[in-house]
């Protein structure tokens, strides 16, 4: 037993001077520390205390072997080693076993397909306040296929010079004005000709407005998320004013937006599209063809999932804790109950 104090004492204890930087956040190159890096350090202690008990126990077994084979005839020798490796291969089975157990039981609670393991802690930075998730308004980061856009003048808008032809008086190529209108009406943007000038302008229906408090509503052509739209959708004037509102909050009323966890990689939230609806939620409410959450961008299916969630629990799937801080004002001022 000297010997195995005396190997820990050497061998396994200076180890402890890997644990110096446990948390890799605060140090040059590194990214700033945040509340999540204090999950990350008790994490990372578990995670190397499992390592060095590892070690021993590896150590312990190694040594009772040697006594076990080297006592000979001497029934105390070899009942010493027998019971000193049972132990601790028990020992360490029910360090594991509780390791499995934690992560059993909390991916049975979370009951989210994208959770791994319960001791990976991935901290990803946090969104700022008023800040956008992200933003597809301006058809030049959607345009493509056709080529031929330029920055429009109006705010959100492209341009292009085109010929209804596609070949110029002179005989030269042109852009199609035909080719031009598809493309940017397949973004859900409208299209403007000016046959005169030989142009199409390309402006986003999507997106809305909002004053100096970030508050505001889906432009009225914004199929995905204006107020008649959806009261369409089957609802009331009040709910459809308030979750028009809440759509600009969530994603600047742009069903295209994408899964949170697709944009920043490591979060566990799956929010999408215009009403930034998560993908267990989804799929406890959708219904048909839209069922699939590979549906989330759909702007109809958003809607209709939306829908479904404000007429059986109100606007609490957006006004719960630590969801969308500005619901709550949403619902105030468009008068939600």
């Amino acid at each position: 037993m000297t010997r195995i104090l005396l190997f820990l004492l050497f061998f396994v204890i200076p180890s402890f001077a890997f644990g110096a930087d446990l948390v890799p956040c605060g140090g040059p190159g590194e990214e700033a520390c945040q509340a999540c890096h204090l999950v990350g350090l008790v994490n990372g202690v578990i995670t190397w205390l499992i390592g060095i008990l590892g070690t021993i126990a590896a150590i312990i077994i190694v040594y009772a072997g040697i006594k076990l084979v080297t006592s000979g005839g001497n029934v105390s020798a070899k009942t010493v080693a027998h019971s000193m490796m049972t132990n601790v291969i028990i020992g360490f089975v029910i360090v594991l076993a509780g390791w499995l157990l934690i992560d059993t039981i909390m991916k049975a609670m979370v009951n989210d397909d994208n959770y791994g393991m319960w001791n990976v802690v991935q901290c990803v930075e946090q969104p700022k306040a008023g800040e956008k998730h992200l933003v597809y308004s301006n058809p030049s980061t959607a345009l493509s296929g056709v080529s031929g856009w330029g920055t429009g003048s109006l705010s959100g808008s492209m341009v292009a010079t085109c010929d209804a032809d596609g070949i110029n008086s002179d005989g030269s190529l042109n852009y199609n004005c035909t080719a031009q209108v598809a493309q940017c009406q397949s973004t859900a943007s409208i299209a403007t000709v000016n046959t005169v000038a030989g142009t199409v302008t390309c402006t986003s229906s999507y997106g809305g407005t909002t004053d100096s408090s970030g508050l505001g509503q889906c432009n009225p052509s914004n199929g995905a998320c204006s107020v008649s739209a959806l009261m369409g959708y089957g609802l009331s004037s009040e709910q459809a004013n308030i979750m028009s509102c809440i759509a600009m909050t969530e994603s600047s009323g742009i069903p295209s937006t994408p899964p949170y966890n697709t944009v920043h990689p490591g979060s566990n939230s799956s929010a999408c599209g215009t009403f930034q609806i998560v993908g267990t939620t989804w799929r406890g409410v959708a219904t048909g063809a839209c069922a699939d959450f590979s549906n989330c961008q759909n702007a109809s299916c958003n809607a209709q999932v939306m829908s479904s969630l404000v007429q059986s629990n109100g606007y609490s799937d957006w006004t719960c804790a630590n969801c969308n801080n500005k619901a709550d004002d949403c619902v105030a001022r468009y008068g939600g109950s």
